[in-house]
């Protein structure tokens, strides 16, 4: 599994970040995808989607799955 670490550095969470890279970072960040009913968890699109994409496709507001992804990524261990 790949982590948040990409040359010593965080990946940051924006909309335009791809969903897999996300899911990857830990399993609080996966978990908030679980916990919005968004099946992106092992959902094979997951690799070609964007944060904005699957919320806009489950009809979840960008701004808040932003703000909760961003919560659960500093709650992880680096």
């Amino acid at each position: 599994m790949r982590n948040h670490l990409s040359a010593g550095r965080e990946i940051p969470i924006r909309a335009d970040t791809n969903v897999e890279e996300v899911i990857d970072c830990c399993a609080r960040v996966a978990n908030v995808f679980i916990q919005r009913r968004m099946h992106c968890v092992g959902c094979s699109m997951a690799r070609f989607e964007t944060v904005a994409d699957v919320c806009a496709i489950y009809r979840q507001p960008l701004d808040a799955v932003l703000e909760d992804l961003r919560e659960a990524l500093a709650g992880c261990d680096h």
